[in-house]
């Protein structure tokens, strides 16, 4: 559970499956690989860490991956050099490449950073539907039944047979790469009211909705445009009894986690990394280092039992079983 190559698998979770049927997925977050091409065996390069989720999803039965942004489309060479289109290009490529022909779904989530231009520089060399279309249209075009608009940079997927929708967002969708559209919050309302009976549902984003309590201790106050609409959504439907598990995010560089109003909220550091004197004091708060070498994986496996509700984290790498968390205990059996 503590190494960094893929064979090394990290265990089996058999026998921690109980009755009752099981959504199984890894997540990988924040890599900002700023390499553009790929060399085998290069483990302090993040973007060779995906193939250890790959097997993981493997050895673990998944029923898809996910990326939760931030691949790494806006530096190239260092990373404070921002990329041109084509360096943009060459790194969307290598990432094309890493998912081909993988028989495992992948989800991913447009981060702040994947418009393939600098944070800190104006405009950008990706859109969002160009994101969607390269990275989660070929799970449509291999028979997954995504709902959503037809730029892919937000939906939502019933999983056969197991009674789960895991709704994905798109939390870079305004300027300056921040926030969600009136139309997003829309869309996940409906993806909540129209949860099927007996079905759990649980929402991937890049930033947190509940970003205020995830920011750098530096940070300036923020107001991402529609999160707060966000929450007031999710509230709302657990508070009628809606079987939410809550949401899953990166983009903090650190582990988090707080219910709030009955809401769950959970950032997992991935790749991302920051200084000691930006990592703020909140509760819950942790930065775990992934080795000297950074050779380090970083990957949860989140496992969902849609019968119950209930939803935990399983760390591969740096932390190991000090890592694991719930992220929702499960619901009562008035709500199952």
């Amino acid at each position: 559970r503590s190494g960094c190559v893929p064979d090394d698998r990290g265990g089996s979770r058999k026998g921690r499956k109980g009755t009752d049927a099981v959504v199984a997925f890894p997540v990988v977050t924040d890599v900002h690989s700023f390499r553009g091409e790929i060399v085998p065996g290069a483990w302090r390069d993040s973007k060779n860490h995906i193939r250890i989720a790959r097997q993981a999803a493997v050895v673990f039965g998944a029923d898809f991956t996910a990326d939760l942004g931030d691949l790494g489309f806006d530096c190239f060479g260092t990373h404070r050099t921002a990329s041109t289109r084509e360096q943009a290009e060459i790194r969307l490529r290598a990432e094309e490449t890493l998912y081909r022909d993988f028989p495992v779904p992948t989800i991913f989530c447009i981060g702040n950073h994947d418009y393939g231009c600098a944070d800190w520089k104006p405009g950008e060399h990706v859109t969002a539907a160009e994101f969607g279309r390269r990275f989660n249209g070929p799970a449509r075009v291999k028979g997954v039944s995504f709902v959503g608009p037809d730029s892919l940079d937000y939906g939502y997927w019933d999983i056969p047979g197991k009674n789960c929708r895991v709704i994905f967002l798109n939390t870079a969708e305004l300027a300056p790469r921040r926030g969600v559209s009136p139309e997003q919050v829309a869309f996940f309302r409906r993806a909540l009211e129209t949860l099927p009976k007996g079905s759990v549902a649980l929402a991937l984003s890049h930033i947190t909705p509940n970003y205020s309590l995830a920011l750098w201790a530096n940070a300036k106050p923020r107001t991402y445009r529609g999160m707060d609409e966000l929450r007031t959504v999710a509230e709302a439907f657990v508070a009628a009894g809606g079987r939410f598990a809550g949401f899953v995010s990166g983009d903090s560089h650190f582990d988090w986690q707080k219910t709030v109003n009955g809401v769950a909220y959970l950032t997992t550091q991935g790749y991302g990394s920051i200084g000691a004197s930006e990592l703020p004091k909140g509760d819950g708060v942790v930065h775990r280092p992934r080795g000297a070498d950074k050779c380090q994986c970083l990957i949860d496996v989140v496992a969902v039992k849609p019968r119950s509700g209930e939803t935990r984290l399983f760390r591969i790498g740096a932390g190991g079983a000090e890592a694991d968390r719930v992220l929702h205990n499960g619901f009562g059996k008035e709500n199952r």
